[in-house]
């Protein structure tokens, strides 16, 4: 419904009594509060992007691949089978839309208005908009299509026609069926469970002030300036910052007047999940949970390890603090003898071939840079870019490496 319903038509003296305006608007007014709803719930799903696309393609390969694994035998273990990648998915989506709308959002606003923007319109965003959308367009819908079509016509094993029966009696299914309904109360249990975790988040970011306000002071750290200290086998002393005779530590404040704020911070990789952060004249020690960086789709944040940012955090470090584009390469040369399968390609077809790789992988890469800088404002109240995008590469605004402990 992509407009507000319209008015129906006066009624003749010969159809009977004309309704009065008070009366139109009260007939009308459910399926104006209706179109509100979804109007902000679409306008609410916009806001995850490029993330929704990318979450798309996985729930389709790890959807096909549960349902080859285990060949359910009847649409109710099929639900079943399809539930981790659809719940994954729904998660991926919602977290998505939580974070960017808290990131507009600054630091002045209502906690309580933000849940229940949650609730209302962030959840129904995922659930009535997008997993159980009904005719056809909604992801449940679609996933299901696609798995009918990667099995094709395959005659093994046995359970297969039992499977792809399944598969078709949920895709026939008229909505408001039980599958349907049940997977949409299910999701909605699901994300309205994530909703504290973002309140806290909310808390934060309200509790703390904004980076532009403050005037901390911080020690600006020369070049070469900061030595990483590795104990050895009989040595318990911790890492330590062994400052360099030469370096003459200066003080600034970072409201902008001095050195830009993300020159004084320093970031050391000690081992795959600890690094020595130097920052507002402290050295600490801190592990990827720590600095915000842990997965949050387990019961605890963290309990599944470091996220997709802490990686490419450890990629920066690795590589100096710059990460290239990745390039586009030739697309192969066909195979086999010449006929008419293999006609020679139009200069348009030629250069699709050689950029979707490339086309995909950039993609990826910028979606992975928004998500890294987002966590590291987050964590060093710096609103700077801490990334910038210099044509052909990615480089970090501050001083970032790796200890000869994280090679051992």
């Amino acid at each position: 419904m992509d407009k507000p319903p319209e008015l129906p038509p006066e009624l003749s003296e010969d159809g009977g009594k004309k309704l009065t305006e008070a009366e139109i608007q009260e007939l009308l007014r459910p399926s104006l509060r209706n179109w509100r709803r979804q109007k902000a719930a679409r306008a609410a799903l916009s806001l995850a992007g490029a993330s929704r696309a990318i979450a798309q393609t996985e729930l389709r390969r790890e959807s096909a691949k549960a349902v080859q694994e285990s060949w359910p035998r009847d649409s109710y273990h099929l639900e079943q089978v399809l539930w981790p990648s659809l719940s994954k998915y729904s998660e991926t989506v919602f977290d998505e839309i939580a974070e960017v709308r808290l990131a507009e959002l600054g630091s002045k606003f209502l906690v309580r208005r933000y849940t229940h923007w949650l609730k209302c319109t962030g959840v129904s965003a995922v659930v009535d908009e997008d997993v159980c959308l009904p005719m056809g367009e909604g992801q449940f819908y679609v996933t299901v299509q696609h798995v009918i079509g990667v099995i094709g016509d395959s005659k093994w094993p046995r359970q297969i026609e039992e499977t792809k029966r399944a598969l078709f009696g949920m895709l026939t299914e008229l909505i408001g069926g039980h599958h349907t309904e049940n997977l949409e109360k299910r999701l909605r249990v699901h994300l309205n469970g994530l909703i504290a975790r973002w309140e806290g988040e909310a808390i934060r970011q309200t509790s703390s002030p904004p980076a532009s306000e403050t005037n901390a002071v911080v020690t600006l750290i020369a070049a070469n300036a900061v030595e990483i200290a590795i104990p050895g086998p009989s040595d318990d002393t911790a890492p330590k910052a062994v400052e360099a005779a030469s370096a003459q530590p200066g003080t600034v404040a970072t409201d902008g007047k001095g050195e830009p704020p993300w020159k004084t911070v320093e970031i050391c990789f000690l081992d795959a999940e600890y690094v020595q952060v130097t920052a507002l004249g402290q050295v600490k020690r801190l592990s990827y949970a720590e600095m915000g960086f842990g997965d949050r789709r387990g019961m605890k944040v963290g309990d599944r390890g470091p996220n997709k940012a802490w990686g490419w955090l450890r990629t920066f470090a690795e590589k100096r603090g710059t990460i290239d584009l990745p390039e586009r390469q030739s697309a192969p040369a066909p195979k086999g003898s010449w006929d008419g399968d293999r006609q020679p390609k139009s200069s348009h077809e030629v250069l699709i071939a050689e950029r979707a790789g490339a086309a995909k992988a950039r993609a990826k890469l910028q979606v992975a840079m928004k998500d890294l800088r987002r966590s590291l404002c987050s964590h060093f109240a710096i609103k700077d870019n801490p990334i910038l995008f210099e044509g052909t590469c990615y480089r970090v605004q501050f001083r970032i490496g790796c200890s000869p402990s994280y090679h051992q």
